[in-house]
Order: C-alpha cells, then sequence, then structure tokens
C-alpha cells in the first residue's frame, strides 16, 4: 500500500477545526516523538483498512490512502490525554482547485463541505491507544 503525504499543521492553525470535531476539553499544544508519528501512521493505516471493510459495498466509500495527503495536530486535553486530529483530502483532487504554495499543506486547513471519499477526517487517542472511526464527508 502507497503511503499518504503527511502535513504537520501547527496547534494555532487548527484549534478552530480541532473544536468544532471534538468532545474533548482542548488544553495545549504538544510535540509528537518519532515513536509516536510512526504509532500514528501505523494507526491511521489500520482505521482506513477496517472503514473499506465496513464499506465495501460502495466505490464512492473507500479509501486509497496513499492518494491522500493528511494534515495532523498534536494536541493535549484538559485531562493529560495526547490526541492527534488528522484531517484527509485527496491530493489530486485538492490541487485541481488551490494555489498552495509547492504543495505545503502545514500552513493551512484543507476544508471542504461534503466532497464524498475525497476528504476524511479522525482523531488518535495516543494515550488511550484508540482511534475513532474515520468519517468521511457527506455527498451534495
Amino acid at each position: 500500500m502507497q503511503e499518504p503525504t503527511y502535513y504537520e499543521v501547527s496547534f494555532a492553525t487548527a484549534k478552530s477545526f480541532i473544536a468544532s470535531w471534538s468532545n474533548k476539553e482542548i488544553e495545549a499544544p504538544t510535540q509528537l516523538t518519532d515513536l509516536e508519528v510512526a504509532m500514528m501512521e501505523v494507526m491511521l493505516t489500520e482505521a482506513v483498512s477496517n472503514h473499506n471493510e465496513q464499506v465495501n459495498y460502495s466505490k464512492y466509500s473507500a479509501l486509497e490512502l496513499g492518494k491522500y495527503g493528511v494534515q495532523y495536530t498534536p494536541y493535549l486535553t484538559k485531562a493529560g490525554e495526547k490526541l492527534i486530529w488528522i484531517n484527509g483530502f485527496m491530493l489530486k483532487k485538492y490541487e485541481s482547485f488551490t494555489n498552495e504554495k509547492d504543495g505545503d499543506y502545514s500552513q493551512g486547513v484543507v476544508f471542504v463541505l461534503d466532497g464524498g471519499n475525497n476528504y476524511f477526517t479522525t482523531t488518535i487517542n495516543l494515550t488511550m491507544q484508540k482511534i475513532v472511526p474515520v468519517r468521511i464527508n457527506g455527498t451534495a
């Protein structure tokens, strides 16, 4: 399986998006170790695989992770849990109507209403080693 392209987005840039998806109280930004980044990548791959098994009835719901850009932002909750907010977008689709300089998607959050499986989001709880099921955008 081809790997996605990862972009770390600053906490300040992503905080309002995180707040709109999270049911946890957001406390502060944090950093990830190399091991935690590797853990995030493995957990996301497994979550997408599980998602694809559950939606095998529809090619419009399946995700080919290698075709996506994945923005991520690590943060701490008020309870001290370390979470990672993940925002996925199909690179080819998004590049067709954006002017991000040199493909640097770490400077702003890719946000689109609808768009189906061209966009997805999830959250990883590193403290609990759990991931919220992948949610794809709706279709208009």
